[in-house]
């Protein structure tokens, strides 16, 4: 299920971290006009508010008491409502290759390290909602074919049944007058 994305309306950005310092280093590099903040203490809280907000991306850090970030990730991922909203993992704690690929085969779309490099943070967040959007925009479309192919399908179907009732008439008139 794809959420619909409108570019008037600024990007809801989840930031999903025990340490609100590292929520406060996000806003400080996120203007408000394009984005539209929110903040979760622990995974737990984070997958409420994914399923209740339907964010456009999420920062998960990976971890967290009560539910640390791969919990959160498994659990967003195993929803329907919330499946293709892309996450981020972030950490300073679990930054080995191993784990960058533990966290990509769990469904994390990419994966920041900490501290916050500044330009790769809104670098990765703007390329991650331009791929999702593209995704929304090509599902749309794919859609919107399929209605059409079914319609051609649909309007082909009567052509054909018209046709073959049209020569199933002629042929009982051919046999009838010989």
């Amino acid at each position: 299920m794809f959420m619909s994305y409108s570019t008037d309306s600024p990007a809801k950005l989840l930031v999903v971290d025990d340490d609100a310092a590292n929520f406060k280093v996000v806003l400080e590099n996120f203007n408000s006009e394009f984005f539209e903040l929110m903040y979760a203490p622990n995974g737990k809280a984070g997958c409420e508010v994914a399923e209740k907000e339907l964010p456009d991306i999420i920062l998960m850090d990976w971890d967290m008491p009560v539910m640390n970030g791969m919990q959160a990730l498994t659990h967003l991922k195993s929803s329907d409502a919330t499946r293709e909203i892309p996450v981020l993992m972030v950490s300073g704690v679990m930054t080995t290759t191993h784990d960058l690929q533990d966290a990509l085969e769990s469904g994390a779309m990419d994966f920041i390290r900490k501290p916050y490099d500044s330009v790769e943070l809104i670098a990765r967040v703007k390329a991650a909602l331009r791929l999702y959007h593209s995704q929304i925009l090509i599902h749309k479309q794919n859609s919107e074919i399929r209605s059409l192919m079914e319609r051609e399908i649909g309007y082909k179907d009567r052509e054909l049944l018209l046709e073959t009732m049209h020569r199933l008439e002629n042929s009982n008139f051919i046999n009838h007058l010989g």
